[in-house]
């Protein structure tokens, strides 16, 4: 039985190894096949020949599988080769062995060839062909490149499609872009904007902010377009800008100040509008409003009003824009803060020989309540509170300063009054008595009639002749002028400034013509300024009818020897005027006044530095009035 059973086995393993020597047969006759199409190098068989051979049989039959499997699209699954269980076990031995030897000689892998499908071919074919198309519409791109730059590269003007503020540029140079966009600019600043609030209308004019555009800039910028980045990127811009437009908005700026002031007043203009407390001096109260809640403009958010709306695209000045603002409370009263504000202590006058320096002084100012007592006034809700104040005297005043720190007499001028009656020479020894002593500081302006002050009763003053309309009548304060007249020409004389001057309406008898100085309280007024480097001091006094002005003060290095000349340019003949006179014959007349020629006249100033004349300063030309002939008669 058992030789039977070992017969039996030896004959399946022998008819086995037949079968295996076909497949290997028909393997090598396929692989035949595949060397024809793809040639392949002479191998080295292992020394293990037999063991190998065992191996090489299972491989080709895999091989012939997936060969298989790839003709018929089913080479996604290769089934595994059906092996018995004993023999697996002898080829796993075996694998393990050569294995081994490979490890220690190595073996030269073994080249597999696969036949090509049909359908894999045609894919090949048509991705090549894609690939050749795309390379070649790649070489016609970049030819197209750089011909459509090779045109543009000497262009200077602007690629089409862009604008700037809505003005289009499209295929202008820089300079007639320039043009034609200042052009839209200045016609849109000509133009109000007009600005609502409630029910009131405002207008702002861009002129008046010194609104400026950046034109040069962006027109810079719109050039750009299409000459930035390399070949590709240029004429890429270049088709884009060509379909979709492109619109540059300039920067705009103006002028802080201004706009500032526009919104103020604009603010202020609202019937709505916040009211922060004031206060004002009135002499020697301290008047304080109160305040009330109101709108304020929003400035910055006017301002981006303004830009978006002279750079927009589309310019329309007739569309009214609501003023933005914001309801804000108003500020309590901080009577603290301006107690500060305007309180000022007295200051004393000083002077030193060594330098020479004079200070001024200066009056203070104070509350003449306390300051709890001020809180308290304010803390009643009012709409207007009043604080007395009182001025603080400096110990000592500038015009108490001594004579010895105005060393020189810069000019003197004297006129005569003989002739004057006693309330004439009463109110010329008053007007020299209130101008002595006053010292005017470098740069400071000296007023004949703040000086002085009101010529009243009250202050010691007298009815004597004026004039007045063109007649000579009584009035209190006459006189006056022959002080501020002298006081003229004593300033000339000392090369100070003349601030205001007037000349009388007639000709005067007590200085020459051109030289003379009206003045009226609440009129005509003399003011000189000291133009001079040091102060100067006045010293205004009378003596047996004569009134004298001296001018005292620190020469300069430079001192000019200073003349005045005048003269009559022209005469004025008198009209004749007629009176009734019942008391008369009839056609008898009789002169009550023979009347006076008018004169035109003009003064100079001469500067003269080592007796020869440097500079000739015209200070006036006149007109005074003639003295009218008056005539009385009888009509009959």
């Amino acid at each position: 039985m058992e030789e039977e059973t070992q017969k039996k086995d030896s004959q399946a393993k022998k008819a086995k190894n037949e079968n295996t020597k076909k497949n290997h047969s028909s393997s090598s006759t396929k692989k035949s096949e595949v060397k024809k199409t793809y040639p392949k190098k002479e191998k080295k068989v292992p020394s293990n020949a037999e063991e190998l051979k065992n191996i090489q049989d299972v491989v080709d039959e895999q091989l012939k599988v997936s060969i298989d499997n790839v003709e018929h699209g089913t080479h996604n699954k290769v089934p595994e080769p059906k092996v018995d269980t004993k023999e697996k076990k002898d080829n796993s031995k075996k694998e393990n062995k050569i294995k081994e030897e490979k490890s220690l000689k190595p073996v030269e892998p073994k080249e597999v060839y696969v036949k090509e499908t049909p359908k894999k071919a045609k894919r090949n074919v048509a991705a090549t062909i894609s690939l050749s198309l795309v390379f070649m519409l790649l070489v016609a791109l970049i030819i197209l490149s750089f011909i459509f730059a090779f045109l543009n590269r000497n262009s200077l003007e602007i690629i089409e499609g862009v604008s700037i503020m809505g003005v289009d540029v499209s295929h202008l140079t820089k300079e007639a872009a320039i043009e034609k966009v200042t052009q839209e600019i200045d016609n849109r600043l000509a133009q109000n904007l007009v600005f609502t609030h409630n029910d009131e209308k405002y207008q702002i004019i861009a002129q008046d902010m010194e609104v400026k555009y950046n034109v040069e800039e962006v027109v810079n910028e719109a050039y750009d377009y299409g000459r930035q980045g390399n070949i590709f990127i240029k004429n890429l811009d270049i088709i884009k800008t060509k379909f979709n437009k492109v619109n540059i908005t300039p920067e705009t700026t103006s002028n802080v100040e201004i706009f500032d002031s526009i919104v103020s007043q604009m603010e202020t203009n609202f019937a709505d509008c916040l009211k922060q407390a004031e206060y004002e001096i009135k002499g020697t109260k301290l008047k304080i409003t109160n305040g009330k809640d109101g709108y304020t403009i929003l400035k910055d958010e006017l301002k981006d009003i303004l830009e978006k709306k002279y750079t927009a695209i589309t310019f329309n000045a007739e569309e009214t824009v609501e003023v933005p603002v914001s309801l804000t409370k108003m500020n309590s009263i901080d009577i603290a803060k301006i107690y500060q504000q305007i309180y000022k202590p007295a200051v004393d006058a000083t002077f030193t020989a060594e330098p020479y320096k004079i200070t001024a002084s200066e009056e203070g100012l104070d509350f003449n309540i306390s300051l709890d007592e001020a809180k308290t006034i304010v803390s009643e809700p009012k709409e207007s509170y009043e604080i007395p104040l009182k001025i603080l005297h400096p110990s000592v005043t500038t015009d108490d300063i001594s004579k010895d720190a105005f060393p020189d007499l810069l000019a003197e001028y004297s006129t005569n009054y003989a002739s004057s009656n006693y309330n004439r020479a009463t109110n010329v020894e008053l007007c020299a008595k209130f101008m002595n002593g006053k010292v005017v500081m470098p740069g400071e302006t000296l007023s004949y009639n703040k000086t002085v002050g009101p010529r009243t009763p009250g202050r010691g003053f007298k009815s004597a002749p004026i004039y007045n309309n063109g007649t000579t009548e009584m009035g209190y304060g006459g006189g006056s002028c022959q002080v501020s007249t002298t006081l003229y020409n004593a300033v000339l004389l000392a090369n100070l400034g003349i601030v205001e001057r007037h000349n009388h309406m007639f000709v005067i008898g007590y200085a020459p013509i051109g030289r003379d100085a009206t003045v009226s309280y609440g009129g005509c007024d003399l003011v000189f300024k000291n133009t001079r480097q040091y102060p100067i001091k006045l010293e205004v006094t009378t003596y047996k009818r004569n009134c004298y002005v001296r001018v005292y003060g620190h020469k300069e290095d430079v001192e000019y020897d200073v003349k005045i000349t005048s003269s009559r340019t022209g005469s004025i003949a008198p009209k004749t005027t007629y009176q009734n006179d019942s008391s008369l014959a009839p056609g008898e007349t009789r002169t009550i006044s023979s009347g006076s020629a008018g004169a035109t006249a003009v003064a100079y100033r001469n500067l003269y530095l080592n007796g020869e004349l440097v500079e000739k300063q015209l200070l006036s030309t006149d007109r005074y009035q003639a003295h009218n002939k008056v005539v009385a008669r009888n009509p009959g």
